[in-house]
């Protein structure tokens, strides 16, 4: 069982997968014990049950969602690539494989289905008007940037021009 905490943004699990360490080969290998590389053939995850915890505000919108299931899931050969990892660079691949899964299963697919769809299409509407601002301040962008060039290019012309009449003597 899992709990799924939703606020900001951002989920618990993001912030956890955020957090995992990551692998140092320099620190390892000046370790003064020598830890062994591993392989691990697989690993088997059973069905995990996320119970979201919403914002409250979202939640008086939504009610309750119930419990969501995670169908389980295999991991296999792990460190096998590169003839063995680190046991820390198996755990890190092992949870992110895992949290991962959880948010895509159990966010992306359960619990955004069972937000009433006024909720689930504002991340649509707000990507939209990010992606219209980004177009706007593009094609605004580009209409100075032109506006400057033929006015840069008329000063050209004309000093250009002038200089050409000073050498002719015109």
């Amino acid at each position: 069982n899992v709990l799924l905490e939703v606020a900001a943004g951002t989920t618990n699990l993001q912030t956890i997968q955020g957090n995992l360490p990551k692998a140092d080969a320099k620190a390892e290998s000046t370790s003064s014990a020598a830890i062994p590389d591993i392989i691990i053939k697989k690993v088997i995850f059973g069905t995990t049950s996320l119970e979201p915890k919403l914002p409250a505000q979202m939640a008086k919108i939504t009610g309750d969602i119930g419990t969501l299931s995670v169908p389980g899931f295999t991991l296999s050969n792990i460190g096998t690539a590169s003839n063995g990892i680190s046991p820390q660079e198996a755990v890190q691949q092992i949870m992110s494989s895992y949290l991962s899964r959880l948010e895509t299963e159990g966010i992306n697919n359960q619990l955004m289905s069972k937000l009433p769809e006024d909720l689930r299409n504002l991340q649509a509407d707000f990507v939209q008007k990010v992606d219209d601002a980004k177009t706007q301040i593009g094609d605004k962008l580009n209409k100075d940037i032109q506006e400057k060039t033929k006015s840069l290019n008329k000063e050209l012309d004309k000093k250009i021009g002038g200089a050409l009449n000073n050498l002719l003597g015109e």
